[in-house]
């Protein structure tokens, strides 16, 4: 895994954060209510190529 990691980074391809909601680069697919506003599950992770995303992460967002 530390290997792909490393090949697809050096070819410009970075893994998007998925700790804090942003919500340009973010899709939410189901919102839940916690009490809390944080992101509860990654469905499917997203990518930026040099800078700019091209897949964005499909998240379930929990709100207050």
């Amino acid at each position: 895994l530390k290997k792909v990691n490393s090949f697809l980074k050096t070819h410009g391809i970075e893994e998007i954060q998925t700790k804090s909601y942003d919500v340009d680069l973010h899709e939410v697919i189901s919102v839940i209510n916690t009490g809390k506003d944080e992101i509860v599950d990654v469905v499917s992770k997203g990518y930026t190529l040099n800078g700019k995303p091209f897949r964005y992460p499909k998240i379930v967002l929990s709100k207050k």
